[in-house]
């Protein structure tokens, strides 16, 4: 077995010849979270750790932002690549989705060259493993049994097609740093020759997708921040919840305008408790059908805590007199009071949303004001 550590900002002051003498060979380092982290030791980590001849890898704390979250994770490694022994790392401990942890693992996997290893406890693992094509990857699985610094063999009925090895404790220490200790099998090393100059832009001249297990057509459709509609007319099928896996989708190239989710076009957001659709989309400035196409939403009143939602930005060229303006109705509302609190008329209000009785609005009806 191989021993190994995986550390992040947390292990400040490691003394890595230390953990190299007491037989760590591996050490398995953080660099990113979310689209806005980055381990400010990451430099000073990769650096201690090959000068005390360990073998380094890098692990991503996933927040559910797909390709976005994977190109920032290989942004920050790309430097350190001819060095990396250990396969790149997704580590998922909070909500995900299937189709959002298959964008990271594709997009890293192109770029690099080489497989994306997953980490994650039991439970996860049980039901991540459910997916066939996550399923297919290298399992890093967290299993501690009481915690108290000692190996206790972790379930074998995982679900997944191979397994690197087990963070077994964390409650071990080097000196006087807590670390999480590991046993590993030689499935955590590379397993091809990575690209160590990688282009973080590849993704954008793929014009075919493929489908796989769990996919929808509406989530296909927000994955490349096109209508659903737009993309089964695309691809003539007249049944938008009947699709296939291997199926081979032809997506609008970048060349025909169309937005990519990967691009600087999107912004996201993540739901927290009390939103509503409507709401969310007065507060960007979109439409709710819009936000509702965009994300693979068929239901509109049915979001839910923790769920990230891809939101169109204004264009930088885009005057405020062009500008879309959405108002919810609240209790007591007029159409003709909302009109002249946003400067407008009554009737042009009207035509905007197809009113045929002013005096008709309801409360948490979305109303276009311009």
């Amino acid at each position: 077995m191989i021993k190994g550590i995986d550390i992040s900002n947390y292990q400040a002051g490691l003394n890595f010849s230390t953990a190299n003498s007491m037989g760590f060979d591996v050490c398995i380092i953080k660099a990113t979270e979310s689209t806005n982290y980055k381990n400010p030791l990451l430099y000073s980590q990769v650096n201690a750790a090959l000068s005390s001849n360990m073998k380094i890898g890098f692990y991503h704390f996933f927040r559910n932002n797909g390709t976005a979250e994977a190109q920032y994770f290989v942004s920050k490694i790309k430097p350190y690549l001819s060095n990396m022994k250990v396969k790149p790392t997704i580590d998922i401990e909070t909500a995900y989705s299937y189709g959002q942890i298959l964008d990271f693992i594709s997009y890293v996997e192109s770029a690099l060259g080489v497989e994306c290893m997953v980490y994650c406890n039991y439970s996860y693992a049980k039901q991540l493993s459910l997916n066939s094509e996550i399923a297919k990857r290298t399992l890093w699985l967290a299993y501690y049994g009481t915690n108290d610094g000692n190996y206790y063999a972790a379930p074998s009925n995982h679900g997944f097609a191979k397994f690197a090895g087990q963070q077994y404790s964390s409650a071990n220490y080097i000196g006087s740093v807590n670390v999480d200790t590991n046993l590993f099998n030689e499935n955590v090393y590379l397993n091809g020759n990575v690209v160590t100059n990688p282009s973080i832009d590849r993704s954008s001249t793929e014009n075919t997708y493929t489908v796989v297990y769990g996919d929808t057509l509406s989530e296909i459709a927000a994955k490349y921040g096109i209508g659903t509609s737009t993309l089964a007319s695309l691809n003539g099928i007249t049944n938008p919840n009947l699709i296939y896996v291997g199926q081979v989708l032809k997506i609008p190239s970048s060349s025909n305008n169309t937005t990519s989710v990967t691009g600087g076009n999107f912004k996201s957001y993540t739901v927290v408790a009390g939103d509503t659709l409507s709401e969310i989309a007065v507060k960007y400035g979109v439409s709710i059908s819009d936000l509702a196409d965009l994300n693979g939403i068929s239901n509109i009143n049915l979001i839910y805590v923790g769920q990230v939602l891809r939101i169109p930005s204004i264009s930088s060229t885009t005057t405020q007199q062009t500008q879309k303006i959405y108002y919810t109705v609240v209790s007591g509302d007029t159409l003709s009071a909302i009109a002249s609190k946003f400067g407008t008329t009554t009737a042009a209000i009207a035509s905007l949303n197809k009113i045929s009785n002013i005096n008709l609005i309801y409360v948490g009806q979305v109303l276009r004001i311009k």
